[in-house]
């Protein structure tokens, strides 16, 4: 099995379906291999390294976006996986109208399948944080 991959783990996680990063053969010799094989294909970059630049993704596959945590720009980055081998930045949120910076992201599920939830810690450590939830094909926000 070949697996196509981005140069971030957290985009490759994001991008495989779960059933590929389980032990997908089952116990015992039925002849399958519990082994893959990785290839390059593209790359985002953010163009800070090792300061929060992409720290944390999650994969929205209807609209094949990438939403993932600029925590040094204080901004989660929202990038087309249309074309994995040239990704694109979509649009780039900021998170200081919300008084925070992002420190994860996570996209949901069956109902909440069109839903990004996006954790902001507060600036000083009295101040309760925010939840910025945004529609993940659009991008449009609003915070609780």
């Amino acid at each position: 099995m070949t697996i196509r991959m981005l140069t971030s783990l957290a985009a490759l996680v994001a991008a495989m379906p779960g059933t590929l990063l389980a032990a997908s053969c089952p116990p015992g010799p039925v002849g399958c291999s519990p082994t893959m094989e990785l290839e390059f294909i593209g790359r985002y970059s953010t163009g800070v390294f090792a300061n929060g630049g992409a720290e944390i993704s999650a994969y929205h596959p209807g609209s094949q976006r990438l939403y993932t945590i600029n925590y040094a720009d204080s901004s989660v980055d929202s990038v087309s996986l249309a074309n994995p081998a040239s990704p694109s930045l979509i649009a780039k949120i900021s998170t200081l109208p919300y008084s925070g910076s992002p420190n994860s992201v996570a996209i949901g599920r069956g109902p909440t399948a069109n839903v990004v939830a996006v954790a902001i810690e507060a600036f000083g450590d009295d101040v309760a944080g925010k939840i910025l939830f945004l529609d993940a094909a659009t991008g449009a926000s609003s915070a609780w």
